[in-house]
């Protein structure tokens, strides 16, 4: 039979709890990806087209009142006054800004949604694998240190129980064999 050498089973033990302590915190950790990520696809999909397009749809709004403003400054206003409408203008080229820079954000938005979405294909992967690992691998290899541990607990517990040496025990002569004599 061959003799086994179990130096320190304790340490063995020890690993074992790691093992569950990493798989719990990897199971949180993942979770927490998959919320962020979700959160991240909710702000390129919906919230942030959402504020563009109320941006827009302002900018648009105040477009039209400073053109109004203006053809009204300039109906009233003949080249020999003196008031300009100056002022009208500036609004007026503020508001061309503003609403070329909401579309020009709200194009971005649709490029940005595309790239996500190819990022997010190779996330979902990657935290499907982590997943994997968590729910089935990592298991396994607990169920299988946990059977490799069993014998060795059990060989550990035949060493340490104390050997009992036997005993001789000797006894004086009987009677008998001393009237024999």
């Amino acid at each position: 039979m061959a003799e086994a050498d179990v130096r320190d089973l304790e340490a063995l033990e020890h690993f074992l709890l790691q093992l569950v302590g990493f798989q719990e915190r990897l199971g949180k950790q993942q979770e927490e990806a998959r919320g962020e990520m979700n959160r991240a696809t909710n702000w390129i999909e919906k919230e942030s087209p959402a504020y563009w397009q109320e941006q827009d749809r302002i900018a648009k709004r105040k477009w039209v009142e400073a053109r109004e403003a203006l053809l009204q400054c300039q109906a009233v206003t003949r080249a020999d006054d003196h008031p300009s409408c100056t002022e009208h203008r500036k609004r007026l080229e503020k508001w061309t800004r503003r609403v070329s820079f909401c579309e020009k954000q709200l194009r971005f938005i649709k490029q940005a949604q595309l790239e996500w979405d190819q990022e997010l294909q190779g996330l979902r992967l990657k935290i499907q694998h982590v997943a994997d690992l968590v729910d089935s691998r990592l298991p396994m290899a607990k169920q299988h240190l946990d059977t490799l541990l069993e014998p060795l607990r059990r060989y550990a517990s035949l060493r340490s129980e104390p050997v009992v040496a036997p005993v001789e025990i000797s006894l004086p002569p009987s009677s008998e064999e001393g009237s024999a004599s």
